[in-house]
């Protein structure tokens, strides 16, 4: 049995989603009809306006929280959006060289014991300063990922010129998807070939 622990922001909360399945979910489904020999568990740690700092305080205790017996646990971090919000316009919520530290401090802590994977911040719809932050968040923790061996899925280069994901955006916040943007989301992360070898490979912690 591999228990799958989600843990991040409103994304992971399926903010959007009318029949709150979201991606997390979805993917989870996809997977396991494509693999019917693989059983699958998932645990949603999702805090809506989470920042990279919030993860950081409170993942530990709340994965051990979330542990089964007789499973294998692997942990799918997904963040970052939230760091990008400005409180003023020449200041980020988080600034970019914290939120690389503290992703550090996580996955680096994280892959002590479990196996690690993280889906990087989706694209909005607002104006092109958030955008380029987001996608500088999205770049320095594609980095960070290649540096501590943990597959990283950019989303940005895949949604950002998507017109049915811009449409569904511009229809709710900006921010967050429908549930058709999440099983867009959960199709694209279905599909992604690491996805599928790392659930696949033997868990050698």
């Amino acid at each position: 049995m591999e228990n799958l622990i989600f843990i991040g922001d409103s994304y992971i909360e399926a903010t959007g989603d009318a029949t709150h399945i979201g991606w997390c979910n979805r993917v989870v489904t996809f997977t396991q009809k494509r693999f019917p020999a693989l059983a699958l568990t998932n645990t949603l740690l999702g805090v809506g306006g989470n920042t990279s700092a919030d993860i950081l305080h409170r993942w530990q205790k709340e994965v051990q929280k979330a542990l089964q017996p007789h499973t294998t646990t692997r942990l799918i971090f997904a963040f970052g959006l939230n760091d990008c919000a400005r409180k003023h316009a020449d200041q980020l919520a988080i600034p970019l060289t914290e939120t690389l530290q503290n992703s550090e401090s996580i996955l680096t802590e994280a892959t002590k014991t479990f196996p690690c994977l993280m889906i990087g911040p989706a694209p909005v719809r607002e104006d092109r300063r958030r955008l380029e932050d987001v996608k500088a968040v999205s770049d320095g923790l594609a980095a960070l990922c290649q540096r501590l061996h943990i597959p990283y899925l950019s989303l940005i280069p895949l949604l950002q010129d998507n017109p049915t994901w811009q449409a569904i955006l511009h229809h709710y916040d900006g921010l967050h998807p429908n549930e058709e943007g999440y099983g867009l989301m959960a199709e694209i992360i279905a599909n992604w070939p690491a996805w599928n070898a790392w659930l696949m490979a033997e868990n050698s912690l």
